[in-house]
C-alpha cells in the first residue's frame, strides 16, 4: 500500500489524500517523525486542513507533549467552532496535563452550544470535578442519570464518574 499512495503522492504532490493515509501509515509503523513531517507538509500546501492538525494533535499526545496536543486542538476550535468532537477531545488533554481551569472554560462554552447531549454534560461534569467544584459535578451527574435512564451502559458510565466524584448514594441510585 505504501508504494503505491508514494506513487500517487509522486504523480499528484498536492495529493492530500495520498499524504494523509501516508502519514497514517507512518504512525501504524511508529515512525513518528515521519508522519509529522508529512502532516506538517500538508499544512503548507492547505494552512486550514483540519484533519492534519487534528493528526498532529495525535502525534503530540503519542508523544507525551500533551500542551502541543491542546495547541492544534485550540487552533482547530478556532477554526470549526460549532465542531464538538475535537473540543471534547481538547477538555480530555486539558484534564490530562492537569489543567482543569481550561478545561472548564471550554466546556462550559460548549454546553452552551449543546446543552442536551449527555457527552458534553458528562465532560462539563468532569471538568468540574477536576476544577474543585464538587457539588456542581455531582449534580450534573445526577442529573445526566436522569437523562440517560433508558440507557444501561450509559448509566454505567454514569455511575462510574459518579464513584469517580465518591457520590457514593447517587451511584448507588443510579
Amino acid at each position: 500500500g505504501r508504494a503505491e499512495l508514494e506513487r500517487a503522492a509522486g504523480v499528484a504532490p498536492d495529493s492530500l489524500r495520498a499524504r494523509c493515509n501516508l502519514a497514517r501509515i507512518d504512525m501504524e509503523e511508529n515512525r513518528v517523525e515521519d508522519a509529522k513531517r508529512r502532516y506538517l507538509g500538508i499544512l503548507e500546501i492547505k494552512p486550514d486542513e483540519t484533519r492534519a492538525m487534528l493528526e498532529l494533535s495525535r502525534v503530540a499526545e503519542r508523544e507525551g507533549k500533551l500542551g502541543d496536543a491542546a495547541d492544534w486542538l485550540e487552533e482547530m476550535r478556532n477554526m470549526e467552532p460549532d465542531k464538538l468532537g475535537p473540543q471534547l477531545r481538547l477538555i480530555n488533554v486539558y484534564l490530562r496535563a492537569r489543567r482543569p481551569e481550561a478545561a472548564l472554560i471550554v466546556a462550559r462554552e460548549i454546553e452552551t452550544k449543546d446543552p442536551d447531549d449527555p457527552n458534553v454534560l458528562a465532560t462539563l461534569a468532569r471538568a468540574e470535578l477536576a476544577a474543585g467544584e464538587y457539588f456542581k459535578a455531582t449534580e450534573m451527574f445526577r442529573d445526566l442519570a436522569e437523562r440517560v435512564a433508558d440507557d444501561p451502559a450509559a448509566l454505567h458510565r454514569v455511575a462510574r464518574l459518579q464513584i469517580s466524584a465518591e457520590d457514593w448514594v447517587g451511584a448507588r441510585k443510579t
